[in-house]
């Protein structure tokens, strides 16, 4: 297998047996037929989906350990207000029960936009192999042709950054030879 050449998940699945028997990025990347850079790039991908899950796994322990602390908490209030309280011990257990909810939902909240971060990430990355493959089609192309292609790419990319900011003010966003006169 070529240099670089990004490992299938079966391939990934059968890498980690052989490291953990060896510990060696070298020699499992010589039992795969690959590079040492190509396997340790992959088992690392697949330890750190471990560690996310992980990660995700403590946070929704967590939550649920809080959760069950502010029932808790809320059984006990309620037992406080069946005694004769003065007002402000009624507004400082408010504000508890108030500021630990609060602490939820930000931990909920931090989550979900974690997952939204990580998505957007994905998108990105998938628009970026799309224009890795440019470079595949260009491979063969003349300095000439490479050249065209690029102008084109630029004119495409300013008019995106003046579509963006709005039309040019005291121009006129067509240009003369494409106006329709009528």
């Amino acid at each position: 297998m070529p240099r670089g050449t990004p490992l299938t998940p079966d391939e990934i699945a059968r890498c980690v047996p052989l490291y953990e028997q060896s510990g060696n990025y070298c020699e499992v990347a010589r039992q795969m037929g690959t590079s040492e850079s190509t396997v340790r790039e992959a088992l690392h991908r697949v330890r750190n989906a471990t560690r996310r899950d992980l990660h995700a796994r403590a946070v929704d322990a967590g939550i649920r350990e809080a959760r069950a602390a502010m029932r808790a908490a809320v059984r006990r209030a309620r037992a406080l207000l069946r005694e004769p309280l003065e007002p402000r011990d009624v507004h400082a257990l408010a504000q508890a029960a108030s500021l630990s909810t609060m602490r939820f939902l930000d931990m909920k909240r931090a989550r979900l936009e974690r997952d939204k971060l990580r998505l957007e990430a994905e998108q990105i990355r998938e628009r970026t192999r799309a224009l890795v493959q440019w470079d595949e089609v260009l491979a063969g192309a003349t300095p000439e042709e490479r050249a065209a292609v690029y102008e084109v790419a630029e004119r495409v990319r300013e008019r995106s950054r003046q579509a963006a900011s709005g039309p040019p003010t005291g121009r006129d966003p067509q240009p003369a030879g494409e106006r329709d006169e009528r």
